[in-house]
């Protein structure tokens, strides 16, 4: 069970990675509990104060509330600077559900595009017989182009899905090229 959603309410139904995101991060966190967010809100102006900051990445948010985490947006873009960029690693292949998240959010967050690391990796390893102008298919920078971050690869593939993701090294200069 996931303990994020356990007390955030807004579950989807999405516990992929929870055993492995709750043992490296050792996190068991009631994001409803007024003390917690407090703290949170606080640390986050807090490290702004501290460090010199652009933005903020938050990863594995498909286990957060999405009230909480648009609760924090809206405090880091009201205390801490307006112009933050926030961006959230939701490792999911639904461009549409994604967008939606995005406009849940007010557009106020950018996401990783998934399904266009999985069409790199699907064209990559299809070699001679890939066709990159298939390569934005259902991407997110096709519904949400400015909240999309494209990339190559899963930073660190964890599960069989990120694995499948994975773009083979003679491809990668192709790629780059074409998300640039």
């Amino acid at each position: 069970m996931s303990f994020f959603f356990f007390w955030a309410g807004d579950e989807i139904g999405e516990h992929a990675n929870v055993g492995v995101l709750c043992c490296r991060m050792f996190a068991d966190i009631d994001h409803r509990h007024p003390d917690v967010r407090r703290d949170i809100f606080y640390w986050t102006s807090w490290l702004s104060k501290q460090v010199k900051l652009g933005g903020m990445r938050v990863d594995a948010i498909k286990h957060y509330s999405f009230e909480f985490l648009r609760d924090l947006i809206a405090h880091i873009h009201a205390n801490v600077d307006p112009e933050w960029f926030i961006v959230g690693e939701y490792w999911r292949q639904d461009s549409e559900f994604l967008a939606r998240y995005v406009e849940f959010m007010g557009h106020k967050i950018s996401l990783f595009d998934v399904q266009l690391v999985s069409n790199f990796s699907t064209v990559s390893l299809l070699e001679e017989k890939g066709d990159l102008r298939t390569v934005f298919d259902d991407a997110l920078v096709v519904w949400k182009p400015d909240n999309a971050v494209v990339s190559i690869r899963h930073q660190n593939p964890v599960t069989d899905e990120e694995v499948a993701d994975l773009v083979i090294y003679c491809s990668r200069p192709l790629s780059l090229i074409t998300i640039l």
